[in-house]
């Protein structure tokens, strides 16, 4: 999961999977990549400071910075990807940061909170918002 914070000028990757930091830059970069072009095409440049890219790990003018999230619970299967990263989401939606709290046990209860919010046909009340 990459959050894009923009206030705080921030790209921020985290993966629930151990290892794999030459996948979690390139993952970041194509996320800079995106977030310029969706800037250039709603005409709103001006929001990155002039879209420079990064190099390594900052934009020119240190207006922004890419960072992989250390404190991240990692899974300890092949299947609890979804589940780990709803998680972080829904932390990352409510301004929260790593680390985070929960751990592989915890894996079926998350999984059993997701599906009572969709067979409700709902999910968490709103959260405030943040960045």
């Amino acid at each position: 999961m990459t959050a894009v914070r923009m206030a705080s000028h921030l790209v921020c990757h985290a993966r629930s999977l151990p290892g794999g930091k030459p996948r979690k830059v390139a993952q970041m970069q194509a996320v800079w990549a995106w977030l310029v072009h969706e800037c250039h095409d709603k005409g709103a440049l001006h929001l990155l400071h002039a879209g420079a890219a990064p190099r390594n790990g900052r934009v020119a003018g240190g207006a922004w910075r890419l960072a992989i999230a250390a404190d991240v619970p990692c899974q300890r299967d092949n299947t609890s990807c979804g589940v780990f990263m709803l998680a972080a989401m829904d932390l990352v939606a409510r301004g929260l940061h790593p680390p985070y709290a929960y751990a592989q046990p915890d894996s079926a209860l998350m999984r059993r909170g997701v599906a009572a919010e969709i067979l409700a046909g709902r999910v968490r009340a709103p959260c405030k918002r943040v960045d």
